[in-house]
């Protein structure tokens, strides 16, 4: 690159096709000179392998002749030598015979090294089509140090360290493979090798199992190229001896590249090398025309490489996996059937393709016919062993003849060999794995044989897993029925985020793993580490660190810079922390790893660094979030989001660096890059518009807290900052932000006050003291610094998120502590009543002034003073020296607008300097005024100067001008001009299109024209102005016929004598008049309109979106400013100038000037109820938005699809439907812009498919039990039965169906969330239940539930029956258990609420039918597990008593959180033995929603007395079946749910709300079907809603 940056342009003509010549021949040049640079870089990297290669590897050449016998049945009389070779190759040192005729040539003794001669490159070349890759070869001896290869291999080849090894063996000649296999296999290799990164090692010849490898490759190779992906590696382990063309190989330098043959004539001894393959080792032993010489090489090998520890990254510290290696076997011979057995030997698992023939074969057949026996090996350890049947010997060994085409008499030794080959595999038959074409993909029979050769290592199982990504395999296998401790779990969290496994990252979360523990600085530098070196993150990183001269390893202030960088605005850096670590880098350069910096506590350097770590990253999944995000990995961003306890703000900063990112990658990289980028940007946009209008929905006062809230996790910004910061126009015009934006904007004056009122109050403010004209809200409390509870009748309401009402916008950016009036929290003021003189008069004229409004007002008023001065200026006479006492009044307005913008600039959130101007000049009025200022500044300097004196007169109107359209601001504050102005900003961009295109014409017949016209004319200044001036003046209609046609010329004169008034008469000028006048008049003009009226028609949609987010601008900078206008506005000024040096004096840490914009929450209990309930309606809305998705027809169809291929695959397995091909693949289904007809199509082909499946279970029954005549009629009966419609009263996925439909006693079908898999607390997968064979009395004979009983109830804690299922129905523990009574024994009341319930075999039956689990699962009880759920409910009220909704009245009921799954729920327990239904009842409700166990005596007496007093009375609202996910079929869960209303809400004001010990939390909660609730509550509560006739 240096040396291109030297390189001159070369020069050449700048006009016309020469320039085009020129720029080809630079082009030319560059390419030339990237070639050369890049064969510079080859020949260097080529000597450095050939240096490694000299000095390490030989080849064997024979030196010794030994005649050998009959070598080949060479049936002619040349004499050769047992090597291969012929006589006269040995030459005469090596020409004396044996003379012992026992002696046998050996290549160890026999053969002497020599430096290898062939190594290189190989392009191969068949029917003149050269293959695309090169490939990498050499010829090495037999016994070279297989490390030395691997060194080769990976340090100057550059093969990546592979995660596995696929050794294929099998045939070695030309044999046919059925297509089905062939596909097979060609496809799982390509997944298997793809999905791992692996090496497949094989012959490397181009015949065999060899050539089939080679076509997988090939094939992957095309389709990877086109996706941009790394190729397959390929390694083929050939004899030299055998390979043909041998000799175009060979090289004393080395061959880059040789041209290489891959066909040569039949007859030849060997095989030529198979041009798919990437690499080739060459094994010489000495030899020609012998096979088998790779075999030991190829095997230690294989053997170096799996000594290797896993492809890990360095930060994983996964260094214990060693690389598997597994063998595939395909066809193959005798040596096939020895190579696997060793392998088998050596415990390398084997994966035997059945049906490619031969030694394949035979080991299928032989595994199939075993029996196990359970043996003692020599450590004395009870092991199973596998033997063939003795029944069975004859038959394989039948086979062996068979298949191997052997005959008795010949070949029984090697028959019997073979025979005990194959049965020492088999008693290893856990090594072995047989794949059918019929099982699926190869790549899924080589991960089974790799589980089972690993079957007690639960690590390098779930690392496979990972590698592979088969998240069912760790779900179903790994994970399942057992527990993983959270460190066990960190290693594999590591690899799953680098690989962006998002289905594990959920496993491993969701089995404990916990990421406090995991994520330390360390690791998340690491995780940083892992992007691409030059992704765009990283080129953005290297930029900043250039800057700041630091070129360490990744520090996490310097990504915390960056990420700020990319947000912009106030974000602060979220690593601040680490600046000095930073620092020290800068300075000392020292490497991080080097450095530790104490963030909390800089005296505990001595501490563990996890545990530091731990109080460094409060959240770690914003902070994974945030690495996700700038990965550009967005599945692993949604889900990580919905962990989020700010997902408004978090979505809006994904929004903010997807779209920075997309803006980015459009100057470096693809458009489709910058597309993909751009669409997951617009999608986080809407999850933060949904959850806004989620929250707005059920509670618009703290909707609008949310905006304006301080958020410390997200750079002490607020939502508002960050929809600014990244220009969503979308957010910012929500209902929610703009009715926060109207109340910011009239302050303490109510809202439907006439603006005349205000405009003439603002100048006469007499009126605010004798009238009552302009109103203010009542609700408003105008004491410096307090701020008091909305609600003052009922102080507890204030201490509840939901009940929040918004006071005191200028007061809002205050600190409120847990004492100050009742625990109140800092919000932003709302709508109010109207009621009149609420406020005395000395109070009402500082709310007054202080309203952006009325600040908005007076200094439009000022403004439009301002022009009226500025214009009688510049009006009035100019002669005299010293300006007059209008100038004067000027310059000082002047200087206060300057010092007024100083202030904006100053007062800008942006850290440094640079961002502070680049923020203020971004802002398109703030543009004008430095323009505007900068002309009055040098006005007012020239006009002290005679000479300059009307050049300053000049310069102050283009001034007046600037200053005139500044009052354009003015007018965008309305909605009717707003959107206008919005229009006219994107028409001038047209415009400015316009002028250029019109100027090309312009030039073009302007030169032409008086070129033609005037030849003569000299060359001055003012022939620029005639060839714009007359062309541009034409377009309006001015012709200038008289200059056209000469008619200013004096009589006499002519062209050549006058040539500035005369001009040449010419034919050709008309001409081109009347073109160009066609040209800009009919066709630019009409242009332009038509630009103007598509812009018209673009913007106008936009254009309130537009409007109201500049509006946010305009409302931010009069919350801001001082309410004096200018002039006097500098006393304003003064003051704030004087009050800082005050405070920085005093080392205050407050701002100058407070931000109504923010709200400080120092409450830390008031925050994390907000804080949560933001987390619910952000779950709520994504529960619906899936429902949604799930409920389309294009899901519907794709699920109903993938069932049926799953159960085709299934009833193929088994033989189903083997007659024919009727089960064919689902067609593919249709993407999102599919039309009607498409899917009209699919569900037809659905319907047939299901009707093709129906049969071929008919014929398997038939078949197999005997159909009689008329039972086969009537099931053929419902073929015909037509398909019914989707059905609209479809159950969806939220809590909001009607209670009859799930809840037994009220007439439900089935139950739906005791059939959902997994079971809680587990990756356990229940047995599929369909709707139609829930029901006990329905015959499900495939029936076979999962038995699953918690390891906690299995323990026999006292609240738990012993286990029947292991003690057996007849122990007599067992027998004491008696159902459908109160049971004595173990004092439970065992009758359900549904009635008697059915007993079989001692196990009590689910009344409502199958779950899919036997046992008990969590619940302690057989049968019914009684509970009781209080109901506690009261009016929702704010300052204007109950609130209503749809003519309704609002409830409110104490929900808590419950600590298991984290969902909100009724307060309730489990009915201990010999309790009461009241006294549970009252001690639930007292343990997790009073925190009893918390308080003092006199306070849980106190609590005891109301308690008892809302207790007295309740309505029993539901009792029954709980549709609850912890049922199976032998324990289930019923409950009574009482309700206790607290109608004045008297009770509830004498305590509050505190989570007990079983509780995360808990509040007042809005009854509401939106909200999701735990199991069937939210059906209960809407019986208590229908009771009290409450909106629901």
């Amino acid at each position: 690159m240096k040396r291109l940056d030297r390189i001159e342009p070369s020069p050449g003509p700048s006009h016309g096709r020469q320039r085009s010549s020129s720029s080809r021949r630079r082009t030319s040049s560059t390419s030339t000179l990237n070639f050369i640079d890049t064969m510079a870089g080859k020949q260097i990297a080529n000597a450095k392998v050939k240096h490694f290669i000299v000095r390490n590897f030989r080849k064997k050449e024979c030196n010794k002749f030994i005649k050998g016998k009959n070598w080949k049945n060479d049936p002619s009389d040349i004499k050769r030598c047992s090597c291969g070779r012929v006589e006269s190759w040995h030459g005469t040192e090596h020409m004396q015979e044996s003379v012992l005729s026992e002696e046998r040539w050996n290549s160890k003794f026999h053969t002497v090294p020599k430096p290898t001669d062939a190594y290189g490159e190989i392009d191969f070349f068949a029917n003149s089509q050269q293959r695309m890759e090169r490939a990498k070869f050499i010829r090495v001896k037999d016994d070279t140090d297989p490390t030395m290869i691997l060194r080769l291999l990976q340090d100057y080849w550059g093969l990546r360290k592979p995660n596995l090894v696929i050794s294929v063996t099998g045939g070695a000649q030309k044999f046919k493979l059925v297509p089905k296999i062939r596909e097979v296999f060609r496809r799982g290799l390509m997944k298997a090798a793809q999905s791992t990164g692996a090496y497949i090692i094989s012959g490397g010849s181009h015949s065999g199992v060899m050539k089939y490898v080679g076509q997988a490759v090939r094939d992957s190779s095309l389709i990877r190229s086109g996706e941009g992906g790394e190729n397959l590696v390929a390694i083929g382990i050939a004899t030299w001896g055998t390979v043909l063309g041998k000799h175009e190989l060979v090289d004393a330098e080395g061959s880059f590249p040789v041209r290489y043959r891959s066909q040569f004539r039949s007859g030849e001894i060997g095989a030529p090398l198979d041009p798919n393959h990437t690499h080739f080792i060459l094994v010489d032993d000495g030899t020609v025309g012998r096979f088998g010489a790779e075999i030991g090489l190829r095997s230690k090998l294989e053997q170096t490489i799996s000594e290797q520890k896993m492809h890990t990254y360095k930060f994983v510290g996964n260094h214990g996996f060693r690389i598997p290696v597994v063998c595939v076997v395909l066809e193959g011979g005798p040596n096939t059937m020895a190579t696997v057995h060793a392998a088998i030997e050596q415990n390398t698992p084997g994966v035997v393709v059945a049906g490619s023939g031969r030694a394949a074969n035979i080991l299928a057949y032989a595994y199939n016919h075993t029996y196990a026996v359970v043996e003692k090996n020599i450590n004395n350890e009870e092991v199973e062993n596998h033997y063939l049947i003795p029944e069975f010997e004859d038959e394989v060994v039948e086979k062996i003849y068979q298949e191997f085409n052997w005959t008795q008499e010949k070949n029984e030794v090697a028959c019997m060999n073979c025979l005990r080959q194959v049965k020492q595999c088999l008693q290893k038959k856990s090594m072995l794995t047989i794949y059918h074409a019929e099982d699926g993909d190869l790549d899924a029979a080589i991960l089974e044989a790799l589980m089972k050769a690993n079957p007690s290592s639960q690590k390098t199982q779930l690392n496979l897993a990972l590698t592979w990504n088969k998240i069912d395999i760790a779900r179903d296998r790994i994970f399942c029925g057992k527990k993983w401790k959270s460190k066990d779990l960190e290693t594999a969290m590591m690899t799953a985020l680098v690989d962006n496994r998002v289905d594990f990252v959920k496993l491993f979360i969701g089995h404990g793993l916990d990421l406090n523990e995991f994520l330390t600085k360390k690791r998340l530098e690491e995780l940083y580490q892992s992007f691409p070196k030059f992704s765009l993150f990283n080129q953005l990183l290297n930029e900043y660190r250039r800057n700041h001269k630091n070129d360490q390893q990744i520090c996490l202030y310097a990504v915390g810079k960056v990420i700020g960088n990319l947000i912009g605005g106030g974000f602060t850096n979220p690593y601040v922390f680490y600046e000095e670590e930073y620092n020290e880098q800068t300075v000392t350069g020292k490497d991080e790893a080097d450095c530790d910096v104490q963030v909390y506590d800089s005296d505990s350097s001595d501490e563990d660094d996890d545990k530091r770590a731990n109080r460094e990253f409060e959240d770690p999944y914003q902070h994974i979030f945030i690495w996700a995000v700038l990965r550009n990995r967005p599945e692993m961003a949604f889900y990580l989001w919905q962990k989020l306890h700010n997902p408004i703000a978090a979505a809006l900063v994904a929004y903010t660096l997807f779209d920075r990112m997309a803006a980015s990658a459009e100057n470096v990289s693809s458009s489709d890059v910058a597309a993909d980028l751009s669409q997951t940007a617009n999608e986080f946009e809407e999850l933060s518009i949904g959850v806004m209008n989620e929250c707005y929905n059920t509670n618009e006062e703290n909707a609008m807290l949310l905006l304006t809230k301080i958020l410390p996790r997200w750079g002490d910004t607020t939502c508002l900052a960050l929809a600014d910061n990244a220009h969503s126009e979308i957010f910012i015009a929500h209902r929610c932000c703009q009715a926060l934006l109207n109340n910011l904007w009239n302050g303490d004056i109510e809202g439907d006050t006439a603006s005349w009122i205000v405009t003439i109050t603002t100048c006469l403010p007499v009126i605010l003291l004798s009238t009552n004209y302009v109103r203010f809200r009542s609700n408003i409390d105008h004491k410096p610094k307090s701020i008091r509870l909305a609600a003052k009748p009922n102080p507890n309401e204030a201490q509840n998120p939901t009940d929040v009402e918004l006071v005191a916008a200028e007061l809002a950016d205050q600190e409120i502590s847990d004492s100050a009036e009742q625990q109140a929290q800092a919000v932003i003021v709302t709508r109010g009543s109207s009621s009149k003189g609420q406020l005395c008069n000395f109070k009402r004229i500082p709310a007054f002034y202080k309203s952006p409004r009325t600040k908005f007002t007076i200094n439009s008023i000022s403004f439009f003073s301002f022009i009226i001065l500025y214009a009688y200026m510049i009006l009035s006479d100019f002669r005299s020296p010293y300006p007059g006492a209008a100038e004067y009044i000027l310059i000082v307005w002047t200087f206060s607008l300057f010092v007024e913008e100083l202030r904006q600039l100053i007062r800008s959130e942006a850290e440094t300097f640079s961002k502070k101007l680049a923020s203020y000049l971004s802002d398109l009025w703030n543009i004008a005024d430095v323009v505007a200022l900068a002309f009055v500044i040098t006005a007012i300097v020239l006009r002290f100067f005679e000479q300059t004196r009307e050049t300053g007169r000049i310069i102050y109107c283009l001034g007046f001008i600037i200053y005139c359209l500044r009052v354009l601001q003015i007018y965008s504050v309305s909605i009717h001009f707003g959107p206008l102005l919005v229009m006219i900003k994107k028409m001038l961009s047209d415009l400015v299109f316009f002028v250029v295109i019109l100027g090309v014409f312009l030039v073009a017949y302007g030169v032409s024209s008086h070129a033609i016209l005037h030849p003569n004319y000299p060359f001055n200044a003012t022939i620029i102005q005639k060839i714009f001036y007359i062309p541009y003046f034409n377009i309006y209609g001015e012709l200038f016929l008289a200059e056209i046609q000469g008619q200013n010329c004096p009589p006499g004169q002519n062209y050549t004598t006058d040539p500035t008034n005369c001009v040449a008469n010419n034919w050709l000028v008309p001409v081109l008049f009347s073109l160009y006048l066609l040209i800009t008049n009919i066709l630019l003009i009409n242009l332009l309109i038509a630009m103007f009226n598509n812009t018209f028609s673009l913007v106008q949609e936009r254009s309130d979106l537009v409007w109201k987010f500049q509006r946010y601008d305009l409302i931010r900078e009069y919350l801001e400013r001082p309410a004096l206008p200018p002039p006097f506005i500098l006393i304003s000024h003064l003051n704030l100038v004087i009050k800082s040096l005050r405070k920085n004096c005093k080392s205050h840490r407050y701002p100058v000037e407070k931000n109504s914009l923010k709200v400080k929450m120092t409450s830390r209990r008031l925050d994390q109820q907000l804080e949560l309930w933001e987390f619910e309606a952000a779950d709520a809305y994504w529960l619906q938005a899936e429902s949604k998705k799930s409920d389309s027809i294009e899901s519907r169809v794709r699920n109903s699809g993938e069932r049926l291929e799953h159960m085709a695959a299934i009833i193929a397995a088994k033989g189903v439907g083997s007659k024919d091909s009727r089960l064919r693949p689902v067609t593919a289904m249709p993407d999102e812009n599919s039309s009607m007809e498409r899917i009209e199509r699919r569900l037809a082909d659905l319907d047939e498919r299901t009707m093709e499946m129906f049969d071929a279970i008919l014929e398997h029954l038939d078949a197999k039990e005997g159909l009689s005549s008329d039972r086969k009629r009537r099931l053929s009966q419902f073929r015909s039965l037509p398909i019914p419609p989707p059905s609209v009263t479809t159950l969806k996925l939220t809590d909001s169906v009607p209670i009859e439909n799930e809840v037994g006693r009220y007439g439900h079908s089935v139950h739906k969330k005791a059939r959902k898999s997994p079971y809680p607390g587990t990756a356990i997968q229940r047995f599929p239940v369909p709707d139609n064979a829930v029901n006990w009395e329905i015959p499900f004979p495939d029936y076979e539930p999962v038995v699953h009983t918690d390891d906690v109830v299995l323990a026999g804690p006292i609240w738990a029956d012993p286990d029947i299922l292991t003690l057996g129905p007849h122990h007599p523990d067992s027998i004491k258990i008696l159902y459908n009574c109160l049971d004595p024994a173990y004092n439970v009341n065992r009758v359900s609420y549904e009635g008697d319930y059915m007993v079989v075999d001692g196990f009590p039956l689910n009344p409502e039918g199958r779950t899919g689990v036997k046992g008990r699962g969590l619940l302690g009880r057989w049968g019914p597990n009684h509970a009781a759920d209080p109901i506690v409910t009261r009016w929702k009220r704010n300052v204007r008593g109950i609130v209503i909704e749809n003519d309704k009245k609002v409830l409110e009921f104490v929900a808590i959180q419950r600590r298991d799954n984290h969902q909100w729920a009724i307060p309730g327990g489990m009915v201990e033995p010999g309790e009461t239904i009241s006294q549970t009842l009252k001690a639930e409700f007292s343990e997790e929603a009073l925190g009893k166990l918390e308080k003092t005596p006199e306070e849980s007496e106190q609590i005891k007395k109301h308690m008892d007093q809302i207790f007295q009375d309740g309505h029993v609202v539901y009792k029954g079946y709980v549709d609850d996910p912890r049922n199976t079929d032998h324990a289930w869960m019923e409950t009574i749910a009482v309700n206790f209303h607290d109608n004045d809400g008297s009770v509830f004001n004498n305590f509050e709300l505190q989570a007990g010990d079983d509780a995360c939390a808990v509040r007042w909660q809005r009854v509401s079907s939106k909200v999701p609730l735990f199991a069937s509550h939210s059906n209960i509560l809407k019986q208590v809603a229908k009771l009290h006739e409450a909106d629901f």
